[in-house]
């Protein structure tokens, strides 16, 4: 099986959907661990001044579901 690798805009996963389980490989997110996170991308969404900037996570794995779900 071939795997593609494509780097994505914030902006590509506006209006999708992704169901993401309480654990990744024994670790556990918290609450505030999270919304940390999500308003770190949304204060830079705010500050991006141009295309070349942009928000840079680890590789992130996801398996489509259906049409708008993964």
């Amino acid at each position: 099986m071939e795997y593609i690798l494509e780097l994505k805009t914030i902006y590509d996963l506006l209006g999708k959907k992704f169901i993401i389980p309480y654990y990744q490989r024994g670790y556990r997110w918290t609450k505030s661990q999270v919304e940390q996170l999500l308003e770190d991308i949304w204060e830079f969404s705010k500050k991006r001044k141009n295309d070349y900037e942009f928000y840079c996570l680890q590789p992130i794995v996801v398996k489509k579901v259906d049409n708008n779900t993964y």
